[in-house]
């Protein structure tokens, strides 16, 4: 009788173990994702502005004016890149809100002038950029701005750089994406 105990005992614990085992191992994701940072990693370094709100935006693609209207709120992040050691692209730009929900960069503005992601960024040559996002509105008082050289980074950098909650602002009507470029 102890030995049937005995041996369900060593039943049950071998279960436990390996239940155990199983929730505390990380998941891929958490294995291979990305690396974070502050606001600088191994070759690129970024400054980022202060964010600004617009309900539509103009920008000039392809020497022709061109305006986008959305249903949220457009957020318009200048930026200043700098690679150190050798040429680099930023592909993986995505504004991740509080809740956690990620945002990529908007591809309705991919063609402006002024947008970043897959632009080359050259050692020794800062580059002025904007980083646009079109995101509902309660998402975009406070978040992390991530920034990659990779589009889906695994087992590489990405920057993280926070951005506190917002006071209450009211997105701009209306917002000229080459002005702003000009200013900052």
């Amino acid at each position: 009788m102890i030995a049937i105990i005995g041996k369900a005992a060593a039943v049950v614990a071998a279960f436990f173990v390996l239940w155990l085992m199983r929730s505390t191992t990380p998941s891929y994701d958490e294995l291979t994702g990305p690396i974070p940072f502050g606001a600088a990693a191994d070759n690129i370094a970024v400054d980022a502005g202060k964010p600004l709100l617009a309900k539509t935006i103009r920008f000039k693609a392809t020497n022709r004016p061109t305006e986008r209207s959305t249903d949220g709120v457009w957020l318009i992040i200048p930026v200043r890149v700098r690679a150190a050691q050798e040429s680099a692209r930023l592909l993986g730009a995505a504004w991740q809100a509080q809740d956690g929900k990620r945002y990529a960069s908007s591809l309705r503005v991919e063609d402006a002038d002024v947008s970043l992601p897959g632009k080359g960024i050259q050692p020794g040559l800062e580059r002025k950029s904007l980083l646009v996002f079109e995101v509902p509105e309660e998402a975009a008082r406070s978040g992390t701005l991530l920034l990659s050289e990779a589009a889906f980074p695994r087992l590489t950098a990405q920057l993280h750089i926070a951005y506190p909650a917002l006071p209450f602002v009211v997105p701009s009507l209306s917002l000229d994406l080459d002005k702003i470029h000009g200013e900052h």
